[in-house]
C-alpha cells in the first residue's frame, strides 16, 4: 500500500498525517498566522509572509522526516460553500446544466470566481435527485495549493474535511448504512454538523457556539448547560431542514466526535432531540488513539481517500487542473494540461492501436485469401484453358474470361481499398487532443462513396475548453488530405455533456460523406 499524506487546512493551523496504508507513521502541525509580520531576510530585501510560511512548512517536513509527497487535502467548512439540495430527476446529459442552474440560487458569487464540484444520488421512485454541491473561492484554493506546492507536496485531491471523517466511522463499523446518520464534530466552540444517508453525504454546516473572542473552551457547569442547549437547538434546526429538503428522510442516530467525554452532554442531547446520541468510540481502532486531536483525525481521514472506499467523490482540485484565460470575445486563449491520468489514457491508446491493427490486419487477411484464390484461378487457367483450349467453344471461352476478369477486379478493388483506408486510420491518433478519447470510429466505402462516423468524449474540467478542443480536433481532420480524400463534407453533428464515473464530460459525434 503506497504512503499518503493527509493535510487538514484549519482556520489558522495546518495539520499533517503521514499514513502507510492505515498505519499512522507520523503527524505534525503548524500555526498559520493570519497576517504574519514581515521579517528582514538580508540587506537586499524583505521576506514576504507567504515565503515565511513556505520556509516554516519545509522545515516542519524536514524535522519530522516526512518523505511522502502524494497528498490528499481536507478543507475546513469555513473555507467552503457546501450546499445539499433536491431537484427533479434528470437524464445524464442534462444533469450538469441542471445542477449549475440550481446552485446559482444559493451562491452569491460568480461561478467564474469559484472552483466547484458535485455528486448526486437519484431516487427514481420519487423522480428526485439529492445533490451535494461544494465550492470554494479560486483565490483561497490557489493560496493553499501554492503553499503545499512550494513545499514540494503533490496534491492529488481536495475535499470537505467534515465528510472525510465518514471513513473513520466506516472502518470502525460505527456507521449503520441503512439509516440516515448525523456526525457532530466538536472542538472547543466550533462544531461541524454533517448528515450521511445510505452512506451518501447530503448535508453539512458549521456551528459557532460562542461569538465572544478570546473565550476559553473551559466553562462552568451553568455555562456548559447553556452551550449544550444552544447545540441542541442548532442541531434541531438542521434536522428539520434536512427532513424538508431531502426525500422525506429522517435522521435515525447522532454520533458525537469530541475529546470531551461528557456523558452529561450525551444525555442532554439525547433527551432534547429525542434521538439516540452516541460518542464516536476511538478505542475501536488503536491507530486512532495515536492521533493527538480532532484536526489530526481529519488529516488522517483525508489520507485514507484511496484506502477506505466511501461514497465521496467531491474533488475541488480537479477543477484547478486547467488554468485558462479568455479573450475579449470570450474565447479560450490559454490552457494548461491536467495531471497525467493513466485511466483516461488507456482507453484512447487501446482504441488508436486497435484502429491501426484493424486497418492492417483485417484487410491483410482478406488480401491473403484473395491471393490464394487468384493462385487457384491461375492453376485452373493452366489446367483447363491451356490444356483443353481446343475443347472450348467461343462462348465458353468468353464466359470463362469474364468470370476470371471479375475475380481479378474484385481482388484489385480490395487491394486499392486497403491502401486507401490505412492512411485514414493513421490520421486519427495524431489529431486527437489532450483529454480526448474515441468510443467509436466507423469508416466505410460503398459504391465508391466514403462515409465516416466518429463518436468520442473529452474531459478538461471546463465545458468551454472541451468544446473548443473538439472543434480543433475536427479542423485537424479537415486539413489532412488523406483523411478527406473521397469526402465532400465533414461536420460536427452532436455536442453535449454527460456524467461518467462522477465526472462531467463533453461527448461529440462527427459525420462525413
Amino acid at each position: 500500500m503506497p504512503r499518503r499524506l493527509g493535510v487538514y487546512l484549519g482556520d489558522n493551523k495546518i495539520t499533517i498525517v503521514d499514513a502507510d496504508g492505515m498505519r499512522v507513521v507520523t503527524q505534525a502541525s503548524m500555526v498559520l498566522e493570519e497576517a504574519p509580520a514581515q521579517i528582514q531576510a538580508d540587506s537586499s530585501g524583505i521576506v514576504s509572509p507567504e515565503v515565511k510560511q513556505v520556509a516554516e512548512l519545509q522545515e516542519l517536513i524536514k524535522d519530522k522526516k516526512i518523505e511522502t509527497k502524494n497528498t490528499f487535502v481536507g478543507m475546513s467548512g469555513k473555507d467552503l460553500f457546501i450546499r445539499g439540495f433536491q431537484m427533479p430527476y434528470l437524464n445524464k446529459a442534462e444533469i450538469d446544466s441542471g445542477v449549475r442552474f440550481e446552485a446559482k440560487k444559493y451562491i452569491s458569487y460568480r461561478t467564474e470566481d469559484l472552483f466547484f464540484d458535485y455528486q448526486y444520488t437519484a431516487n427514481k421512485k420519487l423522480s428526485k435527485m439529492d445533490v451535494l454541491f461544494t465550492a470554494a473561492a479560486k483565490n483561497n484554493i490557489d493560496k493553499h495549493m501554492n503553499l503545499l506546492d512550494k513545499a514540494a507536496l503533490r496534491v492529488l485531491a481536495v475535499e470537505p474535511a467534515s465528510f472525510s471523517l465518514l471513513r473513520l466511522l466506516f472502518f470502525t463499523k460505527q456507521l449503520e448504512p441503512k439509516i440516515s446518520c448525523a456526525l457532530v464534530s466538536i472542538q472547543g466552540f466550533d462544531v461541524e454538523f454533517s448528515i450521511f444517508s445510505d452512506g451518501f453525504p447530503c448535508f453539512s454546516r458549521d456551528i459557532k457556539l460562542s461569538q465572544v473572542p478570546g473565550v476559553s473552551p473551559v466553562y462552568s457547569e451553568s455555562e456548559e448547560l447553556s452551550i449544550h442547549g444552544r447545540l441542541a437547538s442548532e442541531i434541531r434546526v438542521s434536522l428539520d431542514y434536512f427532513r424538508r429538503h431531502f426525500s422525506g428522510r429522517s435522521v435515525g442516530k447522532i454520533l458525537i466526535l469530541t475529546q470531551d467525554k461528557s456523558q452529561e452532554m450525551i444525555a442532554y442531547l439525547s433527551k432534547g432531540l429525542s434521538l439516540p446520541v452516541e460518542l464516536v468510540d476511538l478505542s475501536k481502532d488503536e491507530r486512532l488513539n495515536t492521533l493527538t486531536d480532532i484536526d489530526s483525525l481529519r488529516a488522517y481521514a483525508a489520507a485514507l481517500r484511496t484506502t477506505v472506499n466511501i461514497n465521496l467523490s467531491i474533488d475541488l482540485f480537479k477543477k484547478r487542473t486547467y488554468d485558462y484565460a479568455y479573450s475579449d470575445k470570450g474565447e479560450v486563449i490559454v490552457g494548461k494540461a491536467a495531471a497525467f491520468n493513466l485511466k483516461k489514457i488507456i482507453q484512447p491508446a487501446i482504441l488508436s492501436i486497435g484502429l491501426i491493427v484493424l486497418a492492417l490486419v483485417i484487410p491483410g487477411n482478406e488480401v491473403a485469401r484473395m491471393a490464394n484464390k487468384l493462385n487457384r484461378l491461375q492453376r485452373e487457367a493452366k489446367d483447363v484453358i491451356i490444356a483443353s483450349l481446343s475443347a472450348l467453344s467461343v462462348e465458353q471461352f468468353k464466359k470463362k474470361k469474364t468470370e476470371y476478369t471479375q475475380n481479378i477486379k474484385s481482388f484489385e478493388q480490395l487491394v486499392n481499398s486497403r491502401m486507401f483506408m490505412t492512411p485514414v486510420f493513421n490520421t486519427i491518433p495524431g489529431a486527437i487532443k489532450k483529454g480526448m478519447w474515441l468510443e467509436q470510429a466507423d469508416i466505410s466505402l460503398k459504391d465508391g462513396i466514403k462515409n465516416i462516423y466518429i463518436k468520442g468524449a473529452i474531459y478538461l474540467a471546463d465545458p468551454m475548453l472541451e468544446q473548443n478542443s473538439v472543434k480543433e480536433f475536427l479542423e485537424n481532420l479537415k486539413i489532412k488530405k488523406d483523411f478527406m480524400r473521397g469526402l465532400q463534407k465533414l461536420e460536427l453533428t452532436s455536442l453535449s455533456q454527460t456524467k461518467e464515473d462522477d465526472f462531467t464530460v463533453t461527448v461529440f459525434e462527427i459525420k462525413g460523406n
